[in-house]
């Protein structure tokens, strides 16, 4: 079992920089996504439907049961911060899968989940799967 690298300290979200000469302030907003920009909880909601993670998304929900096996295809790890944390759970309040209707989730190019080509699969409604990523890879 590979252990996870500790996590880097967060940023502030506004840090002081200098004072100019109008005596004004400067705030600087830290790059918190490969985009730039805050990223902290950046949320895809999906339904019933075979998706594609938009890259960067933190938070991917599913909000409506399933009728059929779906599968949500996540962009590259690439477009992920190392270290970044992503959550993908089922939000519906009776459980949105099942053994029968369930969700596979499958990664991008050379991607790996935890350094082997496999992907997840929610067979029980009402879970959740939170991951890390280190930029090459995603991991749980």
């Amino acid at each position: 079992m590979a252990l996870l690298p500790p996590f880097r300290k967060l940023p502030r979200f506004t840090q002081l920089s200098k004072q100019d000469s109008t005596s004004h302030l400067d705030l600087l907003v830290p790059k918190t996504s490969v985009g730039g920009g805050l990223a902290s909880v950046d949320v895809q909601s999906i339904g019933d439907t075979n998706a594609n993670v938009v890259a960067g998304k933190t938070y991917v929900q599913l909000v409506t049961a399933l009728t059929a096996p779906r599968t949500w295809n996540f962009a590259l790890a690439s477009s992920y911060l190392p270290g970044q944390l992503i959550a993908i759970v089922d939000a519906v309040g009776s459980g949105g899968v099942s053994a029968t209707n369930y969700l596979t989730i499958v990664f991008s190019g050379t991607d790996t989940f935890q350094g082997i080509t496999y992907s997840p699969t929610f067979t029980t409604g009402n879970g959740a799967l939170l991951l890390v990523c280190d930029g090459v890879k995603i991991s749980a």
